[in-house]
């Protein structure tokens, strides 16, 4: 569920003004994809017994969960003061959007630092990443089309900071592909969204079937060579990065909830029709579309009448995370590794310990 990190100030603006200004589509960014609100309070807020309070009436019209960071006089506690000021070593919300009354360029500063959405009230609304238009390619088998780089460029991809890939079959063999071949397109997809600098730890969820693989290669085979990816990504990268990577086979409870190929992360989804493995040689590997959607790109700009998609990824992300609940309950036979490692000196590393701040499962 996305976050909303602002002011008394800034949402009294937002509900009294959303008529006749730009702050009409925040306001319906509230209405539409009913964030929790993580608010500020003025000093001498009214909030806690005046239903007519402008925070009031959004979280009662609208069952918003409300979180008080404080007030404005705490600037030396305030969460969002210290987000502001950048004092931070990390920021846990992966769903987090920050809408503050500082200039553009510290906002941009601020979503460069931890990979999060920040923007400045007092920039046009329409250039948040948020609201951009969604898109679909098409690509076609054995014939040039875009790539993962066309698609995945950083226009369409930043801010973020954790990231996960679901396809039961991305290191399979067919006709048509080789497990190298979804080697190789897991380390453009990594390579294009991964921000070239960050100031926070990149966290990356690969989810596959182990039993699709073949020609003798294992789950431990495969993670091996995800987390050889990682050398090649550093490059100017000089960030950490952390990669596990999970098995559910079928058989297992929830495993239908990896039926769908989706890219997620902390505001997009990428959606294809066949497989993630799509690409070689700048050629279609198969024919099939390829959309992404960022978290409000329908239903409070475009595409009024459309679900939010944030809805489709927080049920994906909700699917897996039972999925992966299930696998707890087995512990010693699931399959899981963090850094290509399945064990720590000796000691069996068990999925309780899974990292990924999209799952928010620690």
């Amino acid at each position: 569920m996305l976050a909303l990190y602002t002011t008394e100030c800034i949402i009294s603006s937002i509900f009294e003004s959303f008529e006749n200004s730009r702050e009409d589509v925040w306001y319906n960014f509230i209405k539409k994809t009913k964030p929790s609100l993580n608010i500020v309070l003025n000093v001498d807020s009214d909030y806690e017994y005046n239903d007519d309070n402008p925070i009031a009436i959004l979280r009662n019209a609208y069952d918003l969960e409300i979180y008080i960071e404080g007030t404005n006089k705490d600037k030396d506690t305030s969460y969002i003061y210290r987000v502001i000021e950048m004092r931070l070593d990390v920021i846990d919300d992966p769903s987090a959007v920050f809408v503050l009354d500082i200039t553009p360029e510290l906002a941009k500063q601020i979503s460069a630092k931890y990979g999060v959405i920040c923007h400045s009230i007092n920039d046009n609304p329409f250039e948040s990443p948020l609201f951009q238009e969604a898109f679909e390619v098409d690509a076609v088998r054995k014939k040039k089309s875009e790539n993962w780089t066309d698609i995945l460029s950083k226009d369409n991809v930043f801010p973020s900071n954790s990231l996960v890939v679901i396809d039961r079959y991305l290191f399979s063999n067919d006709a048509d592909a080789s497990s190298q071949d979804g080697i190789d397109n897991l380390y453009d997809i990594l390579n294009n969204i991964l921000p070239k600098r960050l100031g926070v730890e990149y966290h990356i969820l690969i989810v596959f079937d182990d039993k699709t693989l073949a020609n003798g290669e294992t789950f431990e085979i495969i993670c091996n060579k995800i987390n050889k990816l990682k050398k090649r990504l550093r490059g100017v990268r000089e960030y950490p990065i952390t990669i596990e990577s999970v098995s559910i086979p079928k058989g297992y409870a929830h495993y239908d909830s990896t039926h769908n190929r989706r890219i997620i992360s902390n505001y997009f989804i990428l959606r294809v029709d066949h497989s993630l493995k799509a690409f070689k040689n700048g050629v279609g590997l198969y024919s099939q579309s390829i959309f992404l959607d960022w978290a409000a790109s329908k239903g409070v700009i475009h595409s009024k009448k459309s679900h939010a998609p944030i809805k489709g990824m927080d049920d994906t992300l909700e699917e897996l995370k039972m999925a992966i609940r299930q696998l707890m309950k087995s512990v010693g036979q699931e399959k899981y590794t963090l850094n290509g490692k399945g064990r720590d000196q000796g000691v069996l590393l068990s999925i309780n310990g899974i990292r990924n701040r999209l799952l928010s499962l620690q």
